[in-house]
Order: C-alpha cells, then structure tokens, then sequence
C-alpha cells in the first residue's frame, strides 16, 4: 500500500474513534442527567 493510503486510512479511522467517543459521552451525560 501507498503512504498516502495508510494516511488517509489512519486520518479516518481517528475522526470514526474521536466521533464514537463523542457520541459515547453524549449518551452518558443524558443518561445521568434521567437516573
């Protein structure tokens, strides 16, 4: 594979992590905000 390849590849799958995270962490405050 091409560096730019594994670049984009890693690039995504940082912005997939970064926005499970987020969605994790909304679902948590809106939790503890109800129980």
């Amino acid at each position: 594979m091409c560096t730019h390849c594994i670049q984009y590849t890693s690039f995504s799958s940082l912005i997939f992590v970064i926005t499970g995270v987020s969605v994790i962490t909304e679902i948590t405050n809106w939790s503890f905000q109800y129980f």
